[in-house]
């Protein structure tokens, strides 16, 4: 069964820049966020694997809808459903290739006063404020592995990275390293599972079990 599948990159992926037009003697500011935007072959922070083949055909997709001359909005954070709604419309996605494993995109900030979503990323990124991308679609997922076998992109995202979420992998290692079970699943895998992918597959499930616990 198809599920939601959403990934966050952080803005240090995603750099920002700023391009100045004139139009009519009024120059105007426009920001975009260029980088990363979908990423292969590595197991991401949701434990998920999306394989070169998946990426390829996300970044595709999302260029034949580029090239028929669909406008791709994104929307401020995630909703759950994979609809846009208007009123959450904060960009515009510009461009999308593939480099190695991964998508690279650009997107476009639409700051204007009639888009609000649009204006308070701005305002945000102007106050120095830190913020990601993240895409959104919907695929079929191994759950014991991880790995996305089924991929269909919706769009890109805009979403808050506050700096406390970085520390977030640390954090989640110690309030699982300082619990009997966490430390018993820790040194298993460090006495007896390197190297072996089995088992590592193993560690794997066992790991995403425990923390199912903690939810």
């Amino acid at each position: 069964m198809a599920k939601v599948l959403k990934e966050v990159y952080t803005l240090d992926r995603a750099p920002l820049l700023e391009e100045t037009t004139d139009a009519l003697g009024q120059k105007k500011k426009h920001l975009y966020m260029q980088g990363l935007f979908l990423q292969g072959e590595e197991m991401n922070r949701n434990g998920r694997i999306y394989p070169k083949r998946i990426i390829e055909e996300a970044v595709k997709s999302l260029q034949d809808r580029l090239a028929a001359g669909e406008t791709i909005f994104g929307e401020l954070d995630h909703p759950e459903e994979l609809t846009i709604n208007s009123d959450r419309i904060s960009h515009i996605i510009q461009e999308i290739h593939m480099e190695g494993n991964d998508g690279i995109g650009k997107l476009k900030i639409l700051d204007n006063a009639k888009i609000p979503m649009g204006s308070l990323v701005a305002g945000i990124i102007e106050e120095g404020g830190k913020l990601g991308v993240s895409s959104r679609g919907s695929g079929e997922l191994d759950e014991y592995t991880g790995i996305v076998k089924e991929y269909e992109i919706s769009t890109i995202d805009i979403v808050s990275m506050p700096s406390a979420q970085k520390a977030m992998p640390k954090t989640l290692y110690e309030s699982i390293f300082n619990t009997p079970k966490g430390r018993n699943t820790i040194s298993a895998y460090q006495g007896h599972v390197e190297g072996d992918n089995e088992a590592q597959k193993y560690f794997v499930k066992n790991i995403k079990e425990f923390i199912d616990s903690l939810l």
